[in-house]
């Protein structure tokens, strides 16, 4: 199966970015807000996002982070990403704009001195980037001794059916979407736990928890689903 390239990745997102924001970005905070709240983000002083998308959960993080010598940098692959989380940030209030900084960053070669944070969370981004391995050692790389990190990634397929259900319609009806082009890698491909675990420990994290996450993400009827 093949991994996605960091340009691949740059294409794609930039091309989506109207669309998540719009669609998707609102039923993303729950997920936000629990790796805030698994990092103990109310006493941390410098904290990095990796895959801030058009910066709502940058926003939220804000509003949760120390009012006082507290910064949050946010970072995307995508500079469409980027300039919408700018204008997100533009509209709110003086008071946080100059504590926030947004930059379209890889986070497999992140643009930071070592041990410049001392807190990390990345939502739904590990699994998407080219390599994971190389995303977790500059993750190692940018915290201090001590700091905390917490990630999301897609889980169980069978308890997904926002991401299911369009290619097992599409493989029931003989069709692909990419005719010709070689089989992709999962999504899903980092949801076993054991391995999460592994993965961590083999970066040089420890005190490492792992556990699956509901989000709901309701609609109506068919026809919102599509839509």
């Amino acid at each position: 199966m093949s991994a996605p390239t960091s340009e691949h990745l740059r294409t794609m997102w930039d091309k989506f970015s109207s669309v998540w924001e719009r669609y998707n970005e609102p039923w993303t905070l729950p997920i936000n807000a629990q790796l805030l709240a698994a990092v103990n983000v109310y006493s941390a002083t410098s904290i990095l996002e990796v895959g801030c998308g058009s910066g709502a959960g940058a926003l939220l993080c804000s509003q949760l982070m120390p009012a006082e010598g507290a910064h949050l940098t946010s970072i995307d692959i995508s500079p469409n990403m980027v300039e919408r989380a700018k204008a997100k940030l533009a509209s709110s209030p003086l008071s946080l704009q100059s504590r926030i900084d947004f930059q379209v960053a890889n986070a497999e070669e992140l643009p930071f001195p070592d041990g410049h944070f001392d807190r990390y969370y990345a939502s739904w981004a590990l699994h998407l980037v080219s390599n994971p391995h190389n995303m977790m050692r500059e993750m190692s790389r940018v915290l201090r001794s001590g700091s905390m990190v917490a990630c999301s990634v897609w889980g169980r397929p069978e308890e997904s059916l926002w991401f299911t259900i369009a290619p097992s319609v599409l493989q029931e009806m003989g069709l692909e979407l990419s005719p010709g082009a070689p089989p992709s890698r999962s999504n899903f491909h980092l949801g076993d736990l054991a391995l999460l675990r592994k993965m961590f420990t083999e970066a040089g994290f420890d005190h490492i928890s792992t556990w699956y996450q509901p989000n709901p993400h309701l609609v109506i009827d068919g026809q919102e689903y599509v839509v």
